[in-house]
């Protein structure tokens, strides 16, 4: 991107006269992440390329979403969202925020994630308003009363059909198709709470401010069963005593909850390896065992 494209960002967002912009970390093989300073502040921007706008405005839904919701979960504010000729781009105000992940990150972070998921769908209904994304996966959100139904139809059926045209071997395909097919079995005495989740609460995407407030990024939310924020965590970081001890406190987990995380991992290492690859097949095997499901 040269700085004409900067200014023409700037200027959408009403941010005046940019100074200077420098790259933030890696990013990834398709989104970048940079600190944008203008005349009226620096700001953190997220760029990607132009056909992929409605992933950034997805994930600008998702943000405004939490950011407005009862809890102690933190968004930095979306400034705007838009395109130039070859750039999708989203604005956010700047926060100093760390990764840094201590006693004081696992205490807070338990209590802000129990306060969202105390948020729940108006209608009791799981879905969202809108189909949205994980990652650049299309994630389907048709509103249903039935928890199994939305699991299964929204969001393991698609990533199953991904892995198949993926090229993931018959007998794990098969495998798949047996955790459907037993779906019941998991909630046979358990109907989840809709409740509002971020949906792809991966250890990257949480942070920590100067004042101990939990930030986090990249979501892709809908009004779902809560236990699947917990699984997408527990699948890149452990959860101590320390984050469940403040999870519980405000919002004590269901019975059985260890029989269904691997049921929810599932979902996560999915798209893990539809996005990348054989890596993942490892992962999605030990899930498949654990869950109880012959070869």
């Amino acid at each position: 991107m040269n700085f004409s494209e900067w200014q023409q960002i700037a200027t959408s967002a009403q941010l005046d006269a940019v100074i200077d912009i420098a790259p933030i970390g890696s990013g990834d093989e398709k989104h970048s992440n940079w600190q944008l300073n203008t005349s009226k502040g620096r700001f953190f921007v997220r760029t990607t390329t132009k056909h992929l706008a409605p992933i950034l405005a997805s994930e600008a839904d998702a943000l405004n979403a939490i950011a407005h919701a009862q809890s102690t979960l933190m968004c930095a504010e979306v400034i705007g969202k838009g395109s130039t000729a070859k750039t999708a781009w989203l604005v956010q105000r700047w926060e100093e925020l760390t990764r840094e992940t201590d006693k004081q990150h696992a205490e807070q972070l338990g209590l802000a994630l129990a306060t969202l998921h105390r948020c729940v769908s108006p209608s009791k209904q799981y879905g969202w308003h809108q189909t949205n994304f994980i990652d650049d996966s299309i994630q389907h959100n048709h509103w249903l009363d039935d928890w199994t139904a939305f699991y299964r139809s929204q969001r393991l059926l698609p990533q199953i059909h991904i892995a198949q045209k993926q090229g993931l071997s018959t007998s794990l395909i098969h495998r798949l198709y047996q955790v459907l097919d037993r779906m019941p079995d998991f909630f046979y005495d358990y109907q989840p709470e809709a409740s509002l989740i971020h949906g792809n609460l991966r250890q990257q995407h949480h942070y920590i401010n100067p004042a101990g407030q939990i930030y986090v990024t990249q979501p892709a939310s809908c009004y779902a069963d809560r236990e699947m924020d917990l699984a997408a965590l527990s699948l890149t970081q452990p959860l101590g005593q320390l984050f469940y001890a403040h999870y519980e406190k405000h919002l004590p987990r269901q019975a059985n909850h260890q029989r269904r995380l691997p049921l929810y991992q599932l979902y996560y290492t999915l798209i893990d390896f539809n996005r990348h690859g054989s890596r993942y097949i490892e992962k999605l095997t030990t899930l498949l065992a654990q869950l109880e499901v012959p070869n």
